[in-house]
């Protein structure tokens, strides 16, 4: 598997789902307020990041610095994707944000159409 691939993997929708305070007990989901500040990019480029399903096209520093905000090294993602493959989604069903649940229902069902 290439870089590219690797990066891939894991993509922008994915990272948002995992982005939460802690990897383990009493975690909940970041706001994209919190991810922004993490990143260091506006609020509206990572609502945009988030619902993205690909990395093609964004500049590789944006990329850098979304994933890194939302806890996920690419090159060290075991962690990322044991999260996935097992669903421990307790930080997603547990949010008191509508609006957040409703971004993750999109995230993990891409098939059905957006609001």
């Amino acid at each position: 598997m290439n870089v590219f691939e690797l990066v891939e993997r894991i993509n922008p929708s994915m990272c948002r789902l995992v982005a939460r305070t802690g990897m383990t007990g009493g975690q909940r989901a970041l706001s994209f307020e919190e991810i922004a500040a993490r990143s260091g990019l506006g609020i509206s480029t990572v609502k945009n990041y988030s619902r993205r399903t690909s990395w093609s096209g964004l500049p590789i520093d944006n990329v850098v610095a979304y994933a890194a905000a939302c806890g996920v090294n690419h090159m060290q993602a075991k962690e990322v994707i044991r999260f996935i493959k097992h669903k421990r989604w307790v930080h997603v069903v547990s949010s008191r944000n509508p609006k957040q649940r409703a971004m993750f229902k999109r995230i993990l069902n891409p098939q059905q159409p957006s609001p």
